[in-house]
């Protein structure tokens, strides 16, 4: 049985990695060495950077829990490019919001960011379909919360009828923002 050869990351070429708006699209280089006796953290061994080492904070360093992280060669799982899953990134990850030892960035910066947007425009839709009553402002932030879920390929045809209906209903008012409604109608009725 062969050994898996570890890639050579000198050699990678930064600049066409997915953009982080914290930490940029290149290593951090880190002067702070670690002990060749430890271990980074984490199961991503063969695409760790070297020299980009940052401790693990004095309350998470145990005999059971690996003492620095480094900057990790990640392939997105939605545009699949890819991407650095920073040290610093890890560390905030895990020691200030408790994320768990396995936990690590499928996506790149950009996507996740779309991935939140998408997941809170689902939130508000299903909050504003529960409404027995909404106001007109509030019909046209739920035409708006389809939308981005519409565009994201999250809503089927059976629910554009729906907002087709919202969409007429919304025409004939002559308080509502109409660019906010233009824009809507675009994407609804192409």
């Amino acid at each position: 049985m062969s050994k898996r050869k570890k890639p050579d990351l000198s050699s990678i070429s930064y600049r066409n990695f997915a953009e982080n708006p914290r930490f940029g699209r290149e290593p951090r280089w880190t002067s702070w060495t670690p002990p060749k006796n430890m271990k980074p953290f984490g199961y991503f061994e063969s695409r760790c950077i070297p020299g980009t080492a940052v401790p693990v904070g004095p309350v998470y360093a145990r005999d059971w829990l690996p003492v620095y992280y480094l900057d990790v060669v990640m392939q997105c799982r939605d545009c699949h490019r890819d991407f650095i899953f920073f040290a610093e990134e890890q560390k905030h990850w895990r020691e200030l919001l408790g994320f768990n030892d396995s936990a690590h960035a499928v996506r790149c910066a950009e996507c996740r960011y779309d991935q939140r947007q998408k997941e809170s425009a689902r939130h508000r839709y299903l909050e504003l379909c529960e409404k027995p009553q909404r106001s007109t402002e509030e019909d046209l932030e739920w035409l708006e919360e389809y939308c981005t879920l519409y565009q994201a390929g999250r809503m089927g045809e059976k629910s554009k009828h729906k907002a087709l209906h919202i969409l007429n209903k919304l025409e004939k008012t002559p308080v509502i923002n109409r660019a906010r409604w233009e824009e809507c109608r675009h994407i609804i009725k192409p």
